[in-house]
């Protein structure tokens, strides 16, 4: 009797949901993730605060039309992503959304698998004044010329999130840019300015401790050469530098827990264990909110973890 139970429920579970009668636009859920920015950070990397997080609770996979053309938001006419606030009418052509992965083959899709989820980022780059703003995201796949496409309407729930006041070294920043460009919208910052702060090595130069510079920090490239032992070794410690003197003046900032746990290995790395000990502790301290994807936060945070923890398992820090 307990075997014939258990093929009823196994039975249950395995019906898809088209048997079960249930409406595939029922279980699609859309979700957003917003941030605060302050004024000008979207161009310089809090574009990755932003997500569309696709939800399927479902048993069957759902395939959203798309474009093969990427991004495949931007040229796909079945998406729509709506913005009210205080736009400048000549930024409205900026006001793109970008998904960094296209549909792929001659059904131009993304499909998302049953019990599953997937994020994808928005780019919001042309916002850039101060003030409230409310985002929502629609599909609408209604006339979709697709077989196997979902062809009806779902749509996200209204998120705001606020662009505030840039402050202290960010607001002589975009005083700055201002100054320079009386007659532009703030939606282009900061294009047409010098020094050319889009370049990594200036913007670290004259403003180190901007808001700014940490999304620099964030995605830091080496340039040195690996058989260059000496030049990389000095690249690296002057990276440190730059994190530690950044994180004193924002130690809020939202990925400030990942870049100090990058200054502690490079500590380690070159045996100031010390360093790396007080750093590591730290860094667990701060915020990793910062990541455009839950699962790299939760892996990046990880690995500092378990090098901390197996550095006092050692007895290297205290």
């Amino acid at each position: 009797m307990r075997n014939y139970y258990f093929l009823i429920i196994l039975f249950l579970i395995t019906l898809s949901d088209k048997v079960l009668g249930i409406n595939q636009g029922d279980l699609i859920k859309f979700h957003l993730k917003v941030q605060d920015v302050i004024e000008g950070e979207i161009p310089f990397g809090a574009a990755k605060l932003f997500e569309l997080i696709i939800e399927n609770n479902g048993l069957d996979s759902v395939k959203l039309a798309t474009s093969n053309v990427s991004p495949w938001m931007v040229y796909s006419g079945f998406w729509k992503v709506h913005i009210e606030g205080p736009v400048d009418e000549r930024c409205k052509e900026y006001i793109s959304y970008s998904v960094d992965e296209p549909g792929i083959g001659e059904v131009p899709c993304i499909e998302i698998p049953g019990k599953s989820k997937k994020e994808f980022q928005l780019s919001l780059v042309g916002v850039g004044g101060v003030g409230v703003y409310k985002v929502r995201v629609e599909y609408n796949g209604k006339g979709v010329p697709w077989e196997g496409c979902f062809n009806g309407v779902i749509r996200s729930e209204e998120y705001t999130f606020q662009v505030k006041e840039a402050k202290g070294v960010d607001g002589e920043i975009i005083k700055l840019w201002k100054e320079q460009n009386p007659n532009s919208p703030l939606c282009i910052f900061p294009l047409e300015m010098k020094p050319n702060i889009l370049l990594p090595d200036v913007l670290l130069t004259h403003f180190p401790t901007s808001t700014y510079a940490g999304w620099v920090l964030a995605d830091f490239r080496y340039r040195t050469a690996d058989f260059d032992k000496e030049g990389r070794k000095k690249e690296k410690l002057d990276y440190r530098d730059l994190i530690e003197k950044f994180i004193e003046a924002n130690p809020n900032f939202v990925l400030s827990g990942y870049l100090l746990s990058k200054a502690a290995y490079i500590s380690l790395e070159y045996g100031e264990t010390e360093k790396a000990c007080i750093l590591y502790e730290r860094s667990l301290q701060l915020s990793w909110k910062g990541f455009f994807s839950e699962r790299l936060k939760i892996e990046s945070k990880k690995r500092a973890e378990d090098t901390y923890n197996k550095l006092k398992k050692e007895g290297k820090c205290k």
